[in-house]
């Protein structure tokens, strides 16, 4: 297992420490799992984090550590929906306590970590597209928050590389038209068109998108790719060649 795995564990324990030691009865069972993280021992000990919460109404503090210690076991022993469930709970319930988005973003950074697999060096589909959910959910629940424009466009770029075409395109434009402050806001419209003529052999859709761009962001650094590309739009390579020779 990677050592990454833990950072988030560390880093929880650091924020619970500052709120209060933890209640003996946690202390076997979380020795227990880092011993031994085994599916039931996770399993045990999120039941353990989970009946906390559901009793101790009162200590929003200690329930967010928690939350965020609970969705890091099911991300561990591959509980997806229990990892999504207990983040969008974290940003709900807990957005008004500045070690929430401590946590939240240590999750994140977690799945970021183990996203590549170490002996071949590609992504994790799987983990790509959790961490892809996490930072949707992370800006819809904060998008005044400044990473949030940031996260979503590391996510389309992810995306991308999955083969997740569609949503890739979806979260660009989500950026565009929600995060226009944002300065990779004109870039993320450039994408869209890239990613219909590069990715999904639009030409049409692309044309229409990088004339968008042209008029929208007449400044930009990206403009004059755009009007190369649009030029070769729907040619072949041959065509292309036939073009350049002629300039």
């Amino acid at each position: 297992m990677k050592t990454g795995t833990f950072c988030l564990w560390g880093l929880l324990l650091f924020v619970f420490a500052c709120q209060q030691t933890s209640p003996s009865e946690f202390v076997e069972l979380e020795g227990a799992y880092q011993t031994d993280p085994s599916e039931a021992n996770g399993q045990a000990l999120i039941t353990a984090y989970e009946d906390y919460i559901n009793t101790h109404t009162k200590d929003r503090a200690q329930q967010a550590v928690y939350l965020g210690k609970a969705a890091n076991i099911y991300f561990k022993i591959g509980a997806p929906e229990g990892l999504q469930a207990n983040f969008k709970q974290l940003l709900k319930d807990y957005s008004d306590l500045p070690a929430s988005q401590t946590i939240a973003q240590g999750l994140m950074d977690t799945l970021l970590y183990n996203i590549t697999d170490s002996k071949t060096g590609r992504l994790v589909p799987n983990v790509a597209k959790e961490y892809i959910a996490l930072t949707q959910n992370y800006a819809q629940a904060l998008p005044d928050d400044p990473k949030s424009p940031e996260l979503l466009y590391k996510s389309a770029e992810i995306a991308r590389s999955i083969g997740a075409y569609e949503q890739a395109l979806s979260i660009y434009a989500t950026i565009e038209g929600y995060f226009p402050n944002y300065e990779k806001a004109s870039k993320a419209l450039f994408m869209q068109a890239f990613t219909y003529a590069e990715d999904l052999n639009n030409p049409e859709q692309a044309r229409k998108l990088y004339e968008t761009f042209i008029a929208k962001y007449p400044n930009d650094d990206f403009v004059d790719d755009a009007q190369i590309l649009l030029e070769t739009l729907g040619k072949s390579d041959e065509e292309v060649f036939q073009q350049l020779q002629q300039k």
